[in-house]
């Protein structure tokens, strides 16, 4: 991405660019030519400083800083002053990063000053060939474009490191190739096919390091050719292809990239330039149409087309420095992954400002004030303009950001929003519900003044006006980013307008419902009451008979008398389900009245039954009274059954009656009794008496009735002595029993 002013401008001033990847070569330099060479002509700047031991101010100005020292060190806080002093944000994604490797003393620093501008410090011949860039430096000249940020990076196979210096110049080489968007390679032309020259190191080097790099961008490679012999360059650049596919093919390391093809990490070209003090003219000239291919996408030959994963200005301290500490900690640096990493941090930090901001705002507050006491006419509206306007700043701010990651945080801080904006919007509403339902209860205390007539209609209009208002404010109050569902405070809303209107039909008709309960009541409660005590294995089935018979006949006349007085359908079947429900519970209430006297009737129905009898032959066989004593608990486990749940549901099934016999008449054990507290598939709420109270009863009611199965017993034995006087003649005995 370039400034589009920038391209314009190169699009008319360099309608045609020589290209300096000719095969001519650059011819020879005679004796004649070295003989008449202006000394001037190599005379470095007289102001040389010692560039280690110098600021950045005093060597080269503010055009350039030292990013990583001789030690490793980051200066992040130098990069910080740099971006702000070149305005660098401003361009976002729209600039580019040429950095430049090589042997030491090879010219570097002078050919980059040359192709840019820059003030880069370079060696003085005649204080010997020595180490002058330490680390790594980063400069910049205000008039090329696209703005470009140049990197001098320190020479490789020096003295001055000895042989400790290959981890750096692996580092600062793994740096380079992960955040320029060119590398140039500045080799000798004399080092080119021979076996032993320094070159093949540094192409070592890099070619490791690219294969060691998780998932590289691909960069274009520029091998600087220096001081061309009489070599054609197409030769010479046959020749040092071939070198550099060799050592590419030759490198195995383990990894994703080992057998990966050289074209798919670089674009390479293959430049020479003319000796510097000798043609420095011709030097000039072929540097200018170099810069010109480099900076320019419009050139002919342009290199400045492998720009990816690049990192908005704002972030570039924060993404250089990870990826050098990325390296120092010798871990992989995946490139794609770090940018997108850090457009994350980056879109998520200015989320989470622009949401402070405007949740600090003046008008935000104006507004939370607002809504805390009343409601807010077209609430909706504000808060569309209030959450589009910090959307608009978020976008604004993250313009340069990958777009599927700043559209998911938009997203996110779209939601946030949201959140914030749902919070005015429900306190508001709060107030418009509160409003409304004043006066509708203020409307209908009128219509019920003024006329008793046709009331439940009025009402029922009154409502439904109310509620259309209501969904008319809720609307006005949503914001069009929103998808809110007002329904619980309007179904709240239509609770307590109906609740209320019902209180007031039933504030007049007392007297009707009382009336048709009473009639219920009389109905059900004597005819249920018979057929509990009764106990018969059919007795819930004919209490729901006898409930459904006389409800549907009563609640048939309450509807008809409600119908009468213009009762809605609504309120109507509101009624009507209350008196229905009003008859089941009736039926529900008799059975729970007379199973807390369970014991009272179970004792009174085994009376009737096992002193049914008083005649002689009742006296005369224990198996007779036995019988009688089994026949009457028998029936008594009938009735403690019936008495033990509610069955008034049509499709109830139980097996109450299974386990009750199987506990209490076949078994003395009662196990099932005592370790359930609950019937199976017996709801809770139809629970009479559970299994250890049916159990406490039954014991109760087998040590009362003992005592007259006992005294039964001895008469029959009286009766026995008084049959067997009356065989020896003493028959007036007999009267006396009978």
């Amino acid at each position: 991405m370039v400034d589009p002013s920038w391209r314009a401008h190169h699009s008319t001033q360099h309608t045609a660019s020589s290209s300096c990847f000719n095969d001519s070569g650059f011819g020879n330099i005679s004796e004649e030519e070295v003989d008449n060479y202006d000394e001037d002509d190599i005379k470095v700047e007289d102001d040389y400083n010692d560039h280690e031991n110098s600021t950045t101010n005093d060597v080269v100005g503010r055009s350039s800083i030292q990013l990583i020292d001789k030690g490793g060190y980051f200066k992040d806080g130098e990069l910080d002053n740099l971006i702000e002093e070149m305005h660098l944000e401003q361009y976002g994604t729209a600039y580019m990063i040429v950095a430049i490797i090589g042997p030491q003393s090879s010219g570097k620093s002078t050919l980059l000053n040359h192709l840019f501008g820059t003030h880069f410090v370079e060696m003085r011949a005649e204080k010997g060939r020595s180490q002058t860039t330490n680390g790594i430096w980063l400069g910049y000249n205000d008039a090329i474009r696209p703005c470009t940020l140049v990197m001098d990076i320190e020479g490789s196979d020096g003295e001055e490191r000895g042989e400790d210096g290959t981890l750096f110049e692996r580092q600062t080489a793994l740096f380079a190739l992960a955040v320029a968007d060119v590398v140039l390679i500045n080799i000798w032309c004399h080092d080119i096919g021979r076996e032993k020259a320094a070159n093949k190191t540094l192409y070592k080097i890099v070619f490791e390091v690219t294969k060691k790099l998780y998932k590289p961008r691909k960069i274009t490679l520029i091998f600087v050719i220096r001081d061309k012999s009489e070599t054609p360059i197409k030769v010479l650049k046959q020749q040092l292809l071939k070198i550099i596919h060799q050592i590419w093919n030759s490198i195995r390391i383990s990894g994703n990239n080992t057998r990966a093809d050289l074209s798919h990490f670089f674009n390479v070209e293959v430049v020479a330039l003319p000796h510097y003090y000798y043609l420095k003219k011709d030097f000039i000239t072929q540097v200018s149409k170099l810069k010109d291919n480099i900076s320019n996408p419009n050139a002919p030959h342009s290199l400045a087309r492998y720009k990816r994963d690049v990192v908005p200005a704002s972030v570039m301290t924060q993404s250089l420095q990870e990826i050098w500490k990325g390296i120092q900690a010798n871990k992989e640096i995946n490139i794609p992954s770090h940018a997108i990493t850090l457009a994350t941090l980056k879109c998520e930090e200015i989320l989470n400002d622009k949401l402070k901001a405007l949740l600090k705002s003046e008008n935000w507050n104006v507004l939370k004030k607002a809504v805390e006491h009343k409601s807010v006419d077209a609430l909706g509206r504000v808060l569309t303009s209030m959450i589009n306007d910090c959307l608009s700043k978020y976008d604004e701010a993250t313009i340069h950001f990958d777009e599927n990651i700043k559209t998911v945080k938009r997203e996110e801080l779209q939601e946030q929003l949201l959140q914030h904006a749902k919070e005015h919007y429900t306190s508001s509403m709060g107030h418009a519900r509160s409003t409304i339902w004043r006066e509708f209860k203020e409307a209908l205390g009128n219509e019920i003044k003024n006329s008793d007539e046709g009331f439940v209609e009025t009402a029922c209009e009154l409502s439904e006006n109310a509620l259309q208002v209501f969904d008319r404010i809720a609307t006005d109050a949503t914001p069009k980013q929103a998808i809110w569902n007002s329904s619980a405070l309007k179904n709240q809303l239509k609770y307590e307008m109906d609740d209320h209107i019902v209180g007031l039909i039933n504030s007049k008709l007392p007297e009707i419902l009382s009336k048709y309960k009473e009639k219920m009541k009389k109905e059900l409660v004597g005819p249920v009451k018979d057929l509990l005590i009764n106990g018969e294995y059919d007795a819930w089935e004919k209490i729901r008979k006898l409930h459904d018979r006389h409800s549907t006949v009563i609640v048939h006349e309450y509807r008809e008398s409600l119908t009468r007085l213009k009762v809605s359908e609504n309120m109507l079947e509101l009624n009507v389900s209350l008196l229905r429900n009003y008859g089941k519970e009736e039926v529900k209430e008799t059975a729970r009245v007379e199973s807390e006297r369970i014991l009272s009737h179970i004792e009174l129905r085994f009376m009737g039954i096992f002193f049914q009898g008083r005649d002689l032959g009742a006296f005369t066989k224990q198996t007779h009274i036995d019988q009688l004593a089994q026949q009457g608990r028998t029936e008594c486990l009938k009735l403690l059954s019936t008495l033990a749940i509610i069955r008034l549901d049509r499709y109830c099934s139980d097996t109450v009656d299974e386990i009750l016999y199987r506990n209490l008449i076949q078994s003395s054990s009662a196990e099932e009794l005592s370790v359930n507290s609950s019937w199976d598939g017996v709801k809770a709420e139809n629970i009479l008496l559970t299994p250890p109270r049916c159990l406490e009863i039954w014991k109760a009611f087998v040590q009362k009735t003992s005592f007259s199965i006992r005294k039964k017993s001895s008469w029959r034995k009286i009766f026995e002595n008084v049959a067997d006087s009356v065989s020896k003649g003493l028959a007036p005995m007999l009267r006396i029993f009978t």
